[in-house]
Formats: C-alpha cells, structure tokens, sequence
C-alpha cells in the first residue's frame, strides 16, 4: 500500500483554531483542542478522503494527535499563531482575530459540527471519545498513525486510496511515497 501524506499549512492550522475557539466561546481547554484538531481531520478524511489540517498523526500517551499542529503550535519567537493566540494554563485564548483565507465553507461547516459534538467534554471524555476511533483502537503505544489507516477507518476502499495518490488536482496538497 501506498504511504499517504497530506502537507502541513501553519498558516491554515492557525485559522482552524481560530475557527475553533470562535465557535466555542472566549477560550478553549488546549487538550480538548488537541483532540478536536484531530477529530476534525479524521471526519474530514471520512467525508471527503482529505484532511482539513493534514501533517502526521501520532497515538500519544494521552491518544491520537496532530502531530504537525503541536509542532506548530509550540511557542517560539514571532510566530503567527502565537500573535494570534495566548496560553494561560491549559486554556488558549484569541488575542487577535487569525481570519478565515484558507479555511472553505465546507471545512467551517464541519468544525462546528466538531464543536457541536465535543464542547462541554472534559478533557478525560474527549480522550475517552478520540480512544474509540477506529484506527486508534489499533495502536496501544507511542507511534505513528499512518494517514492510510484513518482513511481507511473512514471507509476508503484501497482502490479509493490509490486514486488520490494519483489524482493531480491534489498534488499541491498531497505528498505520497512509495
């Protein structure tokens, strides 16, 4: 099978918790947010076979993130997200408003949808909620997610996969190696 991965946008994965935070209230716990950032792309790639973040996944401790947005998100220098956003404790709050560019109508759509099903979960019942993921049920330890597996998990049939790989409308998105 072929290794699937999707690039990584700091800017985009900026506005997401942008997106997050404004549908969620003033702030957001920065663990729920962790496993919303990854609901978010797993139900992504479930509905339309691409994530909304994209990045590497990985099955923590405390379950699956986003790799790739942790990365990102950690504090240094003049970052963009971190002119956006402040961290007191576990909560993150909007300093500035990160706008919505490269966040579409559709992805919006679906971080509500997230917002919607996760908010008032403590951060014991959304890593509890983000345990009963298919493809998480498969990894016991610290590793990788491959992003085949959450595909697949999401219904992607190996033909589907495949044909992403090869779809050029994707490449500006998409990175695959063999």
């Amino acid at each position: 099978m072929t290794e699937v991965k999707f690039s990584f946008d700091e800017t985009k994965a900026t506005q997401v918790v942008g997106a997050f935070i404004a549908e969620s209230g003033d702030f957001v716990d920065w663990y729920w947010l962790q496993k919303c950032l990854y609901a978010l792309d797993h139900r992504a790639m479930e509905k339309w076979r691409r994530p909304v973040l994209g990045g590497e996944y990985r099955m923590l401790k405390l379950g699956p993130v986003n790799q790739s947005a942790m990365d990102a998100f950690r504090p240094r220098g003049d970052a963009f997200f971190w002119q956006c956003f402040e961290r007191e404790g576990n909560q993150l709050r909007m300093k500035r408003n990160p706008g919505r560019g490269e966040v579409s109508d559709e992805e919006l759509s679906l971080i509500r949808e997230i917002v919607a099903e996760w908010k008032g979960l403590g951060f014991q019942e959304a890593h509890a909620k983000s345990m009963n993921f298919p493809e998480c049920r498969k990894f016991d330890a610290v590793s990788e997610i491959p992003t085949v597996e959450i595909l697949k998990a999401g219904g992607a049939q190996d033909e589907e996969i495949e044909a992403l790989v090869g779809d050029e409308s994707a490449r500006n998105i998409l990175k695959h190696g063999g």
